[in-house]
């Protein structure tokens, strides 16, 4: 079986946080899920990008020989971009971009970000369509 469709079935709804009206995966449990199926799995972030004052974060990760990048806006609990974010928020977003990352990467917590509406479809449609997007 190819290691993205196993990996991206796997049942995170135990692990599912809220904050505020949002539902989020901690980025230990990403981690730690990462590393027990590819150990030699690793990530970096780039160069933060400035908009306006506000604040874009970046990260690669690296997984069973494939690298993908993520992009995710130093935001609020609203989802809105923080002016002049500070370290904690953008240490905040560098977590998030990490666990958004791994999710594309590996399928890890994918569901997180596709919606119900996404995981509803036929199996075939579903997995063709996915691995198409991040291929």
């Amino acid at each position: 079986m190819n290691k993205y469709k196993e990996l991206r079935g796997i049942d995170v709804t135990q692990e599912i946080k809220k904050m505020g009206r949002f539902n989020y995966l901690p980025w230990a449990y990403c981690v730690d899920t990462l590393l027990q199926q590819d150990p030699e799995a690793n990530w970096t972030y780039g160069e933060p990008q400035i908009f306006n004052g506000t604040m874009m974060v970046n990260c690669s990760v690296t997984a069973f020989g494939k690298t993908m990048t993520e992009y995710l806006p130093v935001k609020d609990n609203s989802n809105k971009a923080i002016t002049n974010p500070n370290a904690m928020q953008i240490n905040n977003a560098m977590k998030r971009v990490l666990v958004k990352a791994i999710a594309i990467c590996t399928g890890i917590g994918l569901s997180l970000y596709a919606g119900d509406e996404f995981w509803d479809e036929p199996e075939e449609t579903l997995i063709d369509t996915v691995i198409r997007q991040i291929e």
